[in-house]
């Protein structure tokens, strides 16, 4: 196995850890993840009691994933559909204003982490945010069984500071899951092919019950792309790609034309791209062109909290010129 080019200096923003948090692998074992796949890592952490910091990288998505003998403990992400926030959200455990809201004072607050100031300020319960780590640890490994390729570095005994505690997941388990969730995505890729897909549908059916499912339908019923489908509902591809295949299989939907977007398309290289490109136009001066930025990101992702806090930001700073000009 070789060293990852590019692994020292990776870093990112994490709406559950505290707002910065570097990691720079030094040592330890290092690969790709089509040599060594997420299973067969993840078992053989799990069977030799390995404590330390697995880093992950695809294109533009980071992952680390903390381990203590064996069990995960911890984890971070810059997929905006695995932060803390966003799992609030998608459990309807907290409203989007009173996640911004959260989110500015936590930037107020440098080290406190937002599950702390959640539980502190009433929002939400202990009970929940123990329930919400777990399910976003378990989606955040669950995820990387999905990759194609990657790379990958594991550091010994090595713990990021400022990752929630309070989680510890058989590892053994999650790889018996995530291998299932593999072999399925596979079969879902055969019909969806390589590009993501548009859907139409073929008969008519009664609406879901379960909210999150008739939203599902209702957004491949108007035409829109499952990559957005997905980052719109906060939902990992898989989930929203398995709903949606399954209702192929049932001769609901069929595949339509493809909207010309990569299936797995780095959408967080876009969003990150656009935020920095937004951030340049704001102290440039140019609130026009950041405003856009803002948009454009937002009809990414819906719900960033960087996009809401910039678009406040740029329309500030056009009212602050206006009002010099007319001064």
């Amino acid at each position: 196995m070789s060293s990852l080019d590019d692994a020292a200096g990776w870093s990112f923003d994490s709406d559950d850890a505290a707002p910065k948090h570097r990691c720079a692998p030094r040592r330890g074992l290092s690969g790709d993840l089509q040599t060594l796949p997420p299973g067969d890592l993840l078992q053989w952490l799990a069977a030799r009691a390995r404590s330390g910091t697995l880093h992950c990288r695809r294109r533009s998505t980071r992952k680390l994933l903390v381990f203590e003998k064996g069990a995960l403990v911890a984890c971070s992400s810059n997929d905006p559909r695995e932060t803390l926030g966003q799992l609030l959200l998608r459990e309807n455990l907290l409203a989007e204003d009173e996640l911004f809201r959260a989110l500015e004072r936590q930037r107020r607050a440098p080290g406190i982490l937002l599950g702390q100031l959640l539980v502190s300020e009433g929002l939400i319960t202990e009970e929940q945010l123990q329930r919400t780590l777990e399910a976003k640890a378990e989606e955040t490994a669950y995820e990387l069984f999905l990759w194609p390729d990657g790379g990958f570095f594991f550091e010994e005994d090595e713990r990021p500071a400022g990752l929630p505690d309070g989680v510890r997941l058989d590892t053994q388990a999650l790889v018996h899951e995530g291998n299932r969730r593999r072999a399925r995505w596979r079969r879902i890729q055969q019909t969806f092919l390589a590009g993501d897909v548009r859907f139409r549908a073929i008969c008519e059916t009664r609406p879901p019950v379960d909210p999150l499912k008739r939203r599902m339908l209702e957004l491949a019923l108007a035409g829109t792309p499952l990559a957005r489908i997905s980052l719109e509902l906060r939902q990992s591809e898989f989930t929203v790609a398995e709903y949606l295949h399954a209702l192929c299989e049932l001769k609901v939907l069929a595949v339509g034309r493809s909207s010309g977007e990569s299936f797995d398309g780095d959408a967080v290289a876009t969003i990150e791209r656009l935020l920095a490109s937004a951030a340049q136009a704001l102290q440039q001066g140019r609130g026009v062109a950041a405003f856009r930025a803002y948009q454009e990101v937002l009809a990414l992702d819906p719900l960033n909290h960087a996009a809401r806090g910039g678009l406040v930001a740029a329309s500030d700073a056009r009212k602050q010129r206006r009002q010099a000009t007319q001064a």
